[in-house]
């Protein structure tokens, strides 16, 4: 009997380890979806602030489009007023005479009667300011 009981031993000693190692498996997983779970939490976070860093790169950009600076804007107007001058239609040595003319005409005329007014009221001005 002593055989026996002895074989019984070691036959439960062997045993032993054999359920315990499923125990030990089980909880090497729950470990390692733990790291998993972790990781991918970590990898979603950085994930996430990458997102933020691009936001926020897009929303400086268009910030920088609307307020550009001085030198930006000064070159911009250039570049419009060189266009712009390309547009124009240049009035050739004739047509320029006959605009100045015109332009001569007119102020000598304004001039005239700007000048018959102020006489004028001002010789009734005299009249009533002499009573």
């Amino acid at each position: 009997m002593a055989k026996t009981k002895k074989n019984i031993a070691k036959k439960k000693k062997k045993k032993q380890p054999s359920q315990v190692q499923p125990e030990i498996q089980e909880t090497a997983q729950v470990e390692l979806s733990e790291k998993e779970q972790k990781a991918q939490a970590k990898a979603e976070e950085k994930a996430q602030k990458q997102l933020e860093k691009e936001i926020e790169e897009k929303r400086k950009a268009k910030e920088k489009e609307k307020h550009p600076g001085f030198f930006t804007r000064m070159g911009n107007y250039c570049k419009g007023t060189w266009t712009e001058l390309k547009k124009v239609q240049w009035l050739d040595g004739e047509e320029l005479m006959k605009a100045s003319g015109a332009v001569a005409g007119i102020v000598t005329a304004f001039t005239l009667v700007t000048w018959a007014a102020d006489s004028v009221l001002g010789t009734i001005a005299a009249f009533i300011l002499n009573l």
